[in-house]
């Protein structure tokens, strides 16, 4: 088709032809095609009821039994549906949608240690840790050798200091994060058994309610 030709709409098809070719076209169009009553696009009409049937049939989509046109589960299954499955991005479980943000959020404060600066850093916090991690930067503390006066690495210095603390009988490095095992909430080493012992309390409630409600159901 040359760029140049006019153009004009076939009032059938709905579709862009040469000016000169749209009488034929349109006695070629109305002969052979009409006109989805469900979407309104152009189909030949032998094959109008296999087309509503394959595209237009009403199905429930077997997760959410949310109800829909077939033609659009597919993308209904990949981008709507409450219950689609989608992977986690700091443990790459899969989850369902529905609960993925409540995941996310406690499995992202979940604690790593840098091995570069041996800093305990977030999941979620961690690329942008790494475009930041100085674990060659120096501090102002210096080390005599052979007379001659020398910064000393601050990853040095700490795991020095760390290395006499943990002499001590009963020391507890209050730096350290770790998570909850029952709802994977990140907190400081000397407050997370407290909270331990009440979240294991809250969760055991939690299931006996759920046995409760479901022999109710029964």
């Amino acid at each position: 088709m040359d760029a140049t030709e006019d153009l004009a709409m076939c009032s059938h098809c709905q579709k862009d032809v040469v000016k000169t070719n749209l009488p034929m076209h349109e006695v070629h169009c109305q002969r052979f095609l009409c006109l989805c009553p469900d979407c309104e696009e152009p189909v030949h009409k032998d094959q109008l009821e296999e087309h509503r049937e394959e595209q237009h049939t009403p199905v429930k989509c077997r997760k959410c039994s949310m109800k829909m046109e077939k033609c659009k589960l597919a993308d209904h299954d990949a981008n709507e549906c409450t219950e689609r499955t989608q992977i986690c991005e700091y443990c790459q479980v899969d989850f369902n949608w529905s609960r993925l943000k409540e995941h996310a959020v406690a499995c992202g404060s979940r604690t790593e240690l840098c091995q570069d600066c041996n800093k305990y850093v977030t999941l979620k916090d961690k690329l942008q840790h790494a475009q930041t991690c100085t674990y060659e930067d120096f501090s102002f503390k210096t080390k005599s050798f052979n007379g001659n006066v020398k910064p000393l690495p601050a990853k040095s210095l700490q795991m020095d200091e760390k290395k006499k603390r943990n002499e001590k009988p009963g020391w507890i490095d209050e730096d350290q994060i770790s998570t909850c095992p029952h709802c994977h909430l990140a907190l400081p080493v000397n407050t997370l058994q407290w909270h331990a012992d009440k979240c294991r309390i809250v969760e055991g409630l939690k299931r006996m309610n759920e046995a409760k409600d479901a022999s109710v159901k029964k």
